[in-house]
């Protein structure tokens, strides 16, 4: 069970901190974060089709129960959550480039397109000066980091943890459905 969770929650955390970490570097000059999303959501998505496979492996070792498909699930999600977050906080400090000056130049495009006036650009700009100096601290960045494909992925291995011990990892037969 050991090697399944370590094979398959680490494949899948390696190639989603690559994708995650790529696609923040691909996308640096893009002024719209729509591309940044659709890359997250997609890294999401392969690599839950990873873990996915490593609950099916399991399941035909251990059994197709929801307590061993979802603690397995949760497993390979951690070791996914705990190597993206080295991942990512081992880019932001490797200065790169400069994330915060990056994402603060995009959200400057977006306010500007939205015609705010000078003293709402002001009060925008102090607000994002005071989160970001929360964000920067290690502790927070490492607490967010963890959450972004903890929360969405949790969720999947619910809905994939029923299915798969409900149809014994598989999909019901003609035969066994009438």
């Amino acid at each position: 069970m050991k090697r399944i969770l370590l094979i398959y929650g680490g494949a899948s955390g390696l190639l989603f901190t690559l994708i995650l970490v790529m696609g923040t570097w691909l996308t640096r000059d893009s002024k719209v974060f729509t591309s940044s999303v659709l890359i997250g959501y997609a890294a999401i998505g392969v690599c839950s089709a990873i873990i996915i496979a490593g609950m099916q492996k399991l399941g035909r070792q251990k059994g197709f129960k929801f307590n061993v498909l979802f603690g397995g699930g949760v497993g390979m999600l951690l070791m996914l959550c705990t190597l993206y977050t080295l991942g990512w906080m081992a880019f932001y400090n490797s200065k790169t480039f400069d994330f915060k000056a990056n994402y603060k130049s995009q959200l400057e495009e977006r306010w500007k397109s939205e015609n705010l006036s000078e003293e709402e650009l002001i009060q925008f700009r102090d607000e994002f000066e005071k989160k970001w100096s929360q964000y920067s601290r290690p502790i927070n960045m490492a607490i967010y980091s963890f959450s972004e494909p903890f929360l969405p992925g949790l969720l999947i291995l619910l809905v994939a943890s029923a299915f798969l011990s409900a149809y014994q990892g598989g999909l019901p037969t003609k035969s066994a459905t009438e």
